[in-house]
């Protein structure tokens, strides 16, 4: 079965998705990204491109996946010793 895409729901031509992928209304899937076979994204949300997604990963209302972090502040460096 082809993949499930809402009318609204705007998905580069350039996008990878599996079988069975439901896209929700008002979703945006950007050029490069690649989902695995079963996804289910629901409403508004966003996956920026060259993100990766794996089988029967759900993807909730409003997420953005692949995008920079919130928090850059908590990201702290790596230090050796």
């Amino acid at each position: 079965m082809n993949a499930s895409i809402h009318p609204t729901a705007i998905v580069d031509e350039e996008v990878t998705l599996g079988e069975d992928c439901s896209v929700g209304p008002f979703v945006i899937i950007e050029k490069g990204a690649i989902l695995g076979r079963g996804c289910v994204v629901k409403a508004h949300a966003v996956i920026k491109g060259f993100a990766t997604v794996g089988e029967a990963v759900e993807i909730d209302h409003f997420a953005v996946v692949g995008g920079d972090p919130q928090h850059l502040g908590l990201i702290r460096p790596y230090r050796l010793g």
